[in-house]
């Protein structure tokens, strides 16, 4: 098991002052077999006048930001701590041999049909 530290930062910087719109942002890790998150940290700047979480049709986290006021620059910072399990190499096995499938009681006639 692994313990990883994710930062992410996205920037927009804008020539003047102007007036956001409502945002989607989809920056939390989705959970896995061999991934779990164990915290993750969210900052905007400016900060919104709403937040909400919600899950759309394939699970992922979605977090909504509405704002008001303007502003020349806005900033998303994610910090996300997670375990991380190895995923294990494919294990060599034995293949049988092939062989072609014959009927008890007679060969069979045509295409020779083997097993796996």
């Amino acid at each position: 098991m692994r313990l990883l530290t994710v930062r992410h930062v996205t920037i927009y910087r804008y020539s003047e002052p102007v007036g956001l719109g409502e945002h989607r942002m989809m920056f939390r890790p989705r959970e896995s077999h061999d991934l779990r998150l164990i915290k993750t940290r969210l900052n905007i700047m400016p900060k919104p006048k709403h937040l909400r979480w919600l899950h759309d049709v394939f699970d992922n986290s979605v977090a909504v930001a509405t704002f008001s006021g303007r502003t020349s620059e806005l900033r998303f910072e994610v910090l996300s701590r997670l375990n991380m399990w190895k995923r294990r190499s494919p294990t060599t096995r034995s293949i049988p041999t092939q062989r072609p499938i014959r009927s008890p009681t007679r060969a069979m006639t045509g295409p020779t049909l083997l097993a796996l």
